[in-house]
């Protein structure tokens, strides 16, 4: 004897072929849904890509070197020159007009700024590859910088002027280089080649 179940299975059936959507519909349901989902990696790819330059640029600047003085200006070779007191120079004269942008050698952090009796306005530099510099003698800092701030290479740090002991002498930067946070070395091959190429 058929079981109540056998007997409505037929019409069960019936009832969900006309009801269920077909399968046309259903891909016509999944279709805007497959090209939203193809349309989003397009819309990424301009964003990955100006990710991706934007890093770049920024190990470029790791690696970039910048005349610390942008702007005209001269300097020549004083190392070793007499000083007052029996000193000897210990660093290059980097002539410009007075207010002309000094800016960061290289990327790194002001590890200290201030000012003292013979260097007046100045900044050390530590730059990411463990280099220090000096900067003597500026006429003021740059708005906003401040011991601890990472600045990238050619960020402006403070402007050319005549403070500390060269307070009347014609506006310059009193730079110094020690590579690798050791002694100091005559900067004065390293600046020509920086700065002749940022001429170019």
């Amino acid at each position: 004897m058929k079981t109540l179940r056998t007997l409505l299975a037929p019409a069960l059936l019936l009832v969900v072929l006309l009801v269920a959507p077909s399968p046309a519909a259903y891909a016509a349901e999944e279709e805007p849904q497959k090209q939203e989902e193809a349309v989003e990696p397009m819309m990424a790819w301009p964003l990955a890509l100006r990710d991706l330059m934007l890093i770049v640029e920024q190990v470029q600047n790791q690696f970039r070197h910048a005349c610390p003085v942008d702007g005209d200006h001269s300097f020549i070779d004083s190392w070793g020159f007499p000083r007052s007191g029996g000193r000897r120079h210990k660093g290059t004269d980097i002539m410009a007009a007075r207010g002309t942008d000094a800016v960061a050698i290289q990327a790194g952090t002001i590890e200290t700024m201030g000012y003292d009796r013979l260097g007046g306005n100045y900044i050390i530099l530590i730059s990411w590859n463990n280099n220090r510099y000096y900067y003597a003698h500026l006429d003021a800092f740059a708005e906003g910088v401040s011991e601890g701030q990472y600045v990238a290479s050619g960020e402006l740090i403070g402007y050319v002027g005549d403070t500390g002991n060269a307070r009347g002498t014609p506006p310059h930067i009193h730079f110094e280089y020690r590579p690798d946070m050791g002694n100091r070395v005559n900067p004065y091959p390293l600046l020509t080649t920086i700065c002749e190429e940022a001429e170019r």
